[in-house]
């Protein structure tokens, strides 16, 4: 399967369950690369348990199921069949279930921080100007600082991009992780929101973060 067949093939995934959007091969391939040699170890060294399991083994398992799934998708290139392609892709799968089998079991509990009263507020984002042709990898990364961020607070953009996830850090820190392919590909000015678990919503930074081509 050459290059410019890997780039033009769109995978679709009707059977899987939780449901897999469309990829294009390529990009599922690359993505797979970033995060074994990039994305993952820097969630460990960042996040360390916690992000082991609230991000890195969601991921994992969802790479997992992309390749899982890959029989079938109706219209493949011929020459994904061959054999050498498929003990490819089998040796893939199986990496990626010896990755998310050791992933699994490594858990944190995040003691609460004492509440010291301070305002559920943001206060800066970092950094402020994001160029899309000189992020590496598949993902952009933004980080929002500010006070009384919850587990499972939410970073919203306007305009919406979709497929942000969000990564606690901190009471005062979170990170946007921002599909690179979801980025504008003209100027663009953000404000950011934050909803913290418990639905209440942060005052607007407004254009806070601009994004260039």
């Amino acid at each position: 399967v050459g290059p410019s067949e890997r780039q033009t093939m769109q995978l679709n995934f009707p059977a899987a369950s939780p449901p897999i959007p469309a990829i294009f091969l390529e990009d599922m391939l690359s993505w797979i690369q970033n995060f074994a040699s990039e994305e993952g170890p820097r969630l460990i060294q960042d996040g360390g348990k916690f992000a082991v399991q609230n991000t890195f083994y969601p991921v994992s398992t969802k790479l997992l199921n992309m390749v899982k799934n890959l029989p079938g998708n109706p219209g493949l290139a011929p020459g994904f069949y061959t054999p050498r392609v498929q003990l490819s892709i089998g040796d893939l799968q199986k990496q990626l279930q010896e990755l998310a089998r050791l992933a699994k079991p490594i858990e944190h509990v995040i003691t609460p921080e004492p509440n010291f009263g301070l305002p559920f507020e943001l206060s800066g984002v970092d950094p402020a100007t994001l160029t899309v042709s000189q992020v590496p990898g598949t993902f952009g990364y933004v980080t929002v600082r500010g006070n009384g961020f919850q587990v499972n607070a939410a970073i919203n953009f306007t305009p919406a991009i979709a497929g942000v996830t969000t990564l606690f850090r901190s009471e005062t820190l979170l990170v946007a992780q921002i599909p690179k392919v979801n980025l504008p590909v003209a100027n663009t000015r953000y404000t950011i929101t934050v909803t913290n678990a418990d639905s209440t919503l942060s005052s607007p930074l407004t254009n806070s973060l601009t994004v260039n081509p």
